[in-house]
């Protein structure tokens, strides 16, 4: 669970980065 909500997390990160640029 946990790896999964960190894995969750840097996907969200990685597609905000991208949406924001």
């Amino acid at each position: 669970m946990y790896i999964k909500n960190m894995w969750s997390r840097h996907m969200v990160f990685k597609w905000a980065q991208k949406n924001t640029t």
